[in-house]
């Protein structure tokens, strides 16, 4: 299983590339690492105005929630530390076609694995991937 993550070595370099708040709004755009059903991981911000992709609705690409404030280096740091968590979530990640749409299913293994990285994003210590 091949994890791609060139996008996240591209911005590794910046002090907070995911960090975006819209003049007016009380709080920055909400900021995620993505892997779609190829093993490709990218990082970015959604603004919160409701819509989904349908990628994303469909669960044809996989999220999860980030710091807006990350690092660069944090994200990069996030990503390779954890690169077999990503690779056993992508291992178990099937997309098929359900009658109307092609959806992602994750097996027990990857769901778990989806899940231990979620955990690990939520306790991050924000020293130590931020600013």
């Amino acid at each position: 299983m091949n994890i791609d993550y060139e996008q996240i070595k591209g911005i590794s370099e910046e002090k907070e590339p995911l960090f975006f708040h819209r003049e007016g709004e009380l709080y920055p755009d909400t900021a995620f690492i993505y892997m779609d059903e190829y093993g490709t991981i990218s990082a970015e911000t959604r603004e919160d105005s409701g819509g989904v992709r349908c990628d994303l609705w469909n669960n044809r690409t996989l999220s999860w929630k980030v710091p807006e404030n990350i690092s660069g280096k944090g994200l990069l740091e996030l990503i390779e530390n954890n690169l077999s968590l990503f690779k056993e979530v992508h291992k178990g990640h099937s997309v098929e076609w359900d009658g109307s749409n092609n959806s992602g299913q994750l097996n027990d293994d990857a769901s778990n694995a989806s899940i231990k990285m979620g955990e690990i994003i939520y306790l991050l210590d924000a020293s130590t991937y931020t600013g």
